[in-house]
């Protein structure tokens, strides 16, 4: 009896795996109607099923670029760090040339911070040395960082997006994995991996296949593995700022294991190494950088001094040259150079338009909304002060609007203001081939605009407009302008927006900064008014 019952189930559990077996077949048939391709068994079938599921429903390849995207990201926050010690390391430079020529108490950097020091304050080259040590120090820790951040974005970039090595080597630890199962498994889990690249879902399937769980293999770590084999090596040049790197090197050199190399010889290696590197990242920026620093430098002592009355000097004259000069090299200088100077033109006109808002108001700097208002309704020049002051500083509200009875409104509308805007949108009307009848009949809004600057309208007219400026049109300067249709007779509606920014601030030779949105914006960043009231014409 027992060996009857044996041989039953033997020839049970046969007729299982040959029916499993043909199952195979069938799957083959499933992923070639899936793939649309015809295979050359169940094997070349699989590994296409495999790649498929990899670069569709697991998509392997935006992933891998998403986190090199990281990496690059990172490399390029360590390259803007490292960037702030180059221009230490060159003022660093151009101080120690001043001492050694006996420029001691005659710095024309004076006024510029190495290492929290003032240039002015390294009066020997000892000190020079010692303040030097620490900017280097700090340079190679995001240098060394930089391009070990792009070296791991480089490898993720190669594997995951250039060639298929990610893919592949996914692929293979897939067939691994079912090699590695039972046959009633492998059958289950083919079956899932089927149904989950069909719903392009890697979850979701019957709840009686949930037993056949798809691996995930491409996690972030497994994804880092595989790129880093792959990565560009570390130039020497690079890892001599690295401590641990040059520590073995030295002791290598002291145990006889780099033949005919003693230790300070190899220490001078990694000196020169690092000083390379550092004459590589400084560039040679033309001397007229040099003299542009320095005189930003200059301009903010004397910024920072008694002499300097915000309302009566003629600073922002001489800051938009500066910021002109800037515009000017900035295509010929190395991007740390221009980083440093557009760094110290923003700082100057931060220190003194805020001084001069709080000249103009000494309550320009407060933070009820409810006294703000008060002030736009019944004093333009205390309402500029507080525009001024939040402009300058990254606060208050992205967008104001000011009606009819406010006295910015009226003061934006002081002399022969109303004439230009009503000159204007005669102008319009003209271009558009309409009266002022048909205008109204339609009911359709037209644009125009203010004109204030040299660049928008006449030097002779912007240069009148600037005479005989009150201070809401000052800092207005031009504006675009909607008009449209008022139920009065003869009357138009009209709405006046400016936007208060970098560029008009430096007269439109450089970028703007756009508010967040979340009320934590940078100073200088792009604030924007509208005016709105009602204009006779007939």
């Amino acid at each position: 009896m027992i060996a009857l019952d044996n041989a039953i189930r033997a020839a049970h559990e046969k007729a299982v795996k040959e029916w499993l077996s043909k199952q195979e077949g069938n799957l083959e048939k499933a992923i070639e109607s899936t793939l649309n391709k015809n295979f050359n068994g169940f094997r070349d079938a699989q590994k296409h099923m495999f790649k498929a599921y990899e670069e569709r429903t697991m998509r392997t390849k935006y992933r891998a670029a998403d986190l090199a995207a990281g990496y690059h990201k990172k490399s390029t926050n360590e390259i803007r760090s490292r960037d702030t010690y180059t221009a230490e390391l060159l003022l660093l430079k151009q101080r120690k040339a001043e001492i050694n020529s006996g420029k001691i108490n005659q710095s024309s950097i004076g006024y510029f911070k190495v290492q929290g020091i003032k240039l002015k304050d390294i009066k020997s080259i000892s000190k020079h040395d010692e303040i030097r040590k620490k900017a280097v120090s700090d340079f190679g820790k995001h240098h060394f960082e930089s391009n070990k951040n792009s070296n791991i974005e480089k490898g993720l970039m190669k594997v995951g997006w250039d060639t298929g090595i990610l893919v592949d080597k996914l692929v293979q630890d897939r067939v691994s994995h079912y090699n590695s199962r039972s046959l009633q498994d492998k059958i289950g889990l083919m079956t899932a991996y089927l149904i989950s690249y069909n719903t392009e879902n890697s979850l979701q399937y019957p709840s009686a296949l949930t037993r056949y769980q798809i691996p995930n293999y491409g996690t972030k770590s497994y994804m880092l593995q595989v790129g880093n084999k792959n990565a560009p090596e570390t130039p020497v040049s690079i890892k001599a700022f690295d401590p641990e790197y040059v520590l073995e090197m030295l002791n290598l050199a002291a145990g006889g294991f780099i033949p005919n190399v003693r230790p300070e010889q190899m220490a001078k290696m990694m000196e020169d190494h690092r000083e390379n590197e550092i004459k590589k990242a400084m560039g040679t920026p033309p001397s007229s950088a040099a003299a542009t620093l320095a005189e930003l430098a200059e301009f903010d002592a004397y910024l920072q001094s008694d002499n300097f009355d915000p309302l009566n000097s003629p600073w922002l004259k001489r800051a938009r040259e500066y910021a002109k000069k800037i515009h000017e090299l900035k295509d010929k200088v190395p991007d740390y150079i221009e980083k440093e100077m557009v760094e110290a033109i923003d700082k100057s006109f931060v220190f003194a338009l805020k001084k001069t808002a709080m000249y103009m108001n000494s309550k320009a700097n407060i933070t009820s909304e409810k006294d703000k208002q008060s002030q736009f309704k019944n004093n333009g020049k205390n309402g500029v002060a507080i525009l001024l002051y939040e402009f300058v500083t990254g606060t208050g509200k992205d967008s104001r609007d000011f009606p009819f009875d406010y006295n910015m409104t009226q003061q934006m509308l002081a002399g022969q203001v109303p004439t230009d805007i009503k000159n204007d949108f005669f102008r319009q009307l003209s271009k558009k081939g309409l009266t002022l009848e048909e205008f109204i009949k339609q009911g359709n809004a037209i644009s125009g605009g203010y004109a204030f600057s040299p660049d928008h309208t006449s030097v002779q007219d912007s240069f009148n407009k600037h005479i005989n400026a009150n201070w809401v049109q000052f800092f207005i300067g031009g504006a675009s302008v909607k008009y449209s249709p008022s139920s009065e007779k003869g009357w138009i509606n009209v709405e006046m927006k400016n936007a208060t920014s970098r560029s008009s601030l430096i007269l439109h030779m450089a970028e703007n900064y756009n508010r967040t949105g979340n009320g934590k914006n940078r100073p200088l960043s792009t604030i924007r008014q509208t005016f709105k009231f009602k204009l006779k014409v007939k």
